[in-house]
């Protein structure tokens, strides 16, 4: 008789993909952000960071949570000294974010899109 399977490592609530696009780092985000999966983000995007890219965009139409630690990773990043890469969200008629931007009074801090190719055509 097979013993019965080990359970691995429990699954994050994020999943996160990076692509480059021209000069611009597209992050698709999706699932739930955050105190325990915004360092997941942050390091993904340590590892992309060279080169350098001039925008980031963020794609957050697959987000379903935000804390407030992930608020003030997304006003952390809009914040970035002028040689850091403009800070782009698409995905922004998601139910979820389009709310947390109205709710926290936000949506004037961000370049703010309702798809990634609708950010990268204004890049």
């Amino acid at each position: 008789m097979d013993p019965l399977p080990r359970p691995g490592p429990p699954l994050s609530p994020l999943a996160l993909s990076a692509q480059r696009a021209g000069e611009a780092l597209v992050v698709s985000v999706a699932g739930e952000l955050d105190s325990a999966t915004t360092p997941e983000l942050e390091a993904l995007l340590d590892r992309h960071r060279l080169p350098a890219p001039r925008h980031l965009v963020l794609d957050l139409a697959g987000i379903t949570f935000v804390s407030s630690a992930g608020v003030n990773l997304l006003v952390e990043m809009a914040d970035v000294p002028a040689h850091g890469p403009a800070l782009h969200l698409a995905g922004t008629q998601n139910r979820v974010v389009s709310r947390l931007l109205e709710i926290t009074g936000l949506t004037g801090v961000f370049c703010l899109h309702p798809t990634v190719e609708d950010a990268l055509a204004e890049i």
